[in-house]
């Protein structure tokens, strides 16, 4: 090896750290992605997209304003705080691909005051994640 490229031996070998480092940050962000299809006064559709590897399970908390009422949900939800407002889904056995849930409300709402977290454990460190959607 020359004098050059024992220079540069410890630099590359920081730089392929880094890079793995942050491709493993991004692929943990990247397992689960969520967007509003619809979000109106009267309900909303969520869809979340499930990359390899699924997570085992899967928490989805919905955020509406507090003593909303819900005329129907689909798949039915685990759990309904009316005092908070907050409805949660618990998802197992997840395999990739989309997962769409849909809300009617019988209590009208500003659209723009909903927003859901899914929170699960990233399959390649065990770590919790939370993912906010807007």
């Amino acid at each position: 090896m020359t004098d050059h490229g024992k220079r540069l031996a410890p630099l590359v070998a920081v730089t392929i750290l880094l890079l793995l480092i942050s491709a493993s940050r991004s692929w943990a962000l990247g397992v689960i992605t969520g967007k509003y299809l619809t979000r109106t006064s009267t309900g909303l559709t969520l869809q979340l997209t499930v990359k390899p590897p699924a997570p085992a399970s899967l928490i989805v908390i919905q955020h509406l304003p507090a003593g909303t009422e819900i005329a129907s949900s689909n798949p039915a939800f685990k759990k309904y705080n009316h005092k908070k407002g907050t409805v949660r889904w618990l998802f197992r056995g997840l395999k990739p691909g989309e997962l769409t849930i849909r809300l009617k409300l019988k209590t009208p709402i500003a659209p723009e005051r909903v927003r859901a977290e899914i929170r699960c454990k990233d399959p390649d460190t065990g770590k919790l994640m939370t993912i906010h959607i807007r």
